[in-house]
């Protein structure tokens, strides 16, 4: 195989190789990131870097070591100007933490439910709540929740182009939104997230889509039990690029005054 440089195909192959699990090639998260966290136009770059080594033929042997090295170069560069950016945003916990809503088809229901997630920028440690409506009384709650369940002092709450967040058929409920997290002791700041390269990529970490459940207890109970089971995993146990492989955990034990956190699950 020779891939022209230059055009789709280099970003076709190393899509297809890449997120359909080609066992040719070993998958780390240096190649994941360069997929899903540099884009196409960081792909466009890497092609151009490929074109330029003297040897880019991808035939068995030496040419897959080539565009491995290449992409895995590509991703640990990636990922080390996003670590630098994330720091310079949020240097210690609770500086930023950023707020998702995202609604959660039921089954035979006229209405959906809502799942209110929180993350900290600094060390990726998340939080989250399913509500059984969208309602400016449930995103109170789940901020008064966040403030009794991280055990760091939030400064700022921040909000990327979310209308279940944001309130924006009525500003009244977006002050009183803004209002109850005053009284904790927190900003809030809305942001559009096309202005910001760096921290909506966080919330690729959110508990994923999950299948609609029956209006009933049981369907209830089955997502609530999914999503325990994903924050304690998340939290304690999964390795993030983004934390230079460390796990949300062994982040915020960094810090000397949380070293002694043995776990975290709420």
């Amino acid at each position: 195989m020779r891939i022209a440089a230059g055009k789709c195909c280099f970003q076709c192959f190393a899509k297809h190789h890449v997120l359909q699990g080609d066992p040719s090639l070993p998958i780390t998260c240096a190649v994941v990131e360069v997929w899903h966290g540099v884009g196409g136009m960081g792909l466009m770059n890497i092609n151009n870097e490929f074109e330029a080594r003297p040897d880019n033929d991808l035939s068995e042997g030496s040419g897959n070591k080539e565009l491995w090295q290449t992409l895995s170069a590509a991703g640990n560069r990636r990922l080390l100007e996003f670590r630098k950016k994330l720091h310079a945003h949020a240097p210690v916990p609770g500086e930023i933490v950023l707020l998702n809503a995202r609604k959660l088809p039921r089954a035979s229901s006229s209405f959906d439910s809502v799942l209110l997630s929180a993350i900290d920028a600094c060390t990726h440690l998340q939080l989250a709540r399913i509500y059984f409506v969208s309602s400016l009384a449930a995103t109170i709650d789940f901020v008064e929740f966040l403030v009794r369940a991280y055990p760091f002092h939030i400064t700022e709450f921040r909000t990327y182009d979310n209308p279940l967040l944001a309130h924006e058929r009525d500003d009244h409920e977006e002050h009183r939104f803004a209002l109850a997290a005053h009284r904790c002791g927190i900003r809030h700041r809305a942001v559009i997230a096309s202005e910001d390269d760096c921290l909506p990529t966080l919330e690729r970490y959110l508990f994923p889509e999950i299948e609609p459940a029956p209006i009933d207890n049981n369907g209830s109970e089955e997502q609530s039990a999914k999503l325990e089971r994903f924050l304690f995993f998340h939290n304690n146990d999964r390795s993030l690029p983004t934390l230079g492989g460390k796990t949300p955990l062994e982040a915020i034990r960094h810090f000397p005054e949380f070293r002694r956190v043995a776990s975290f699950s709420k």
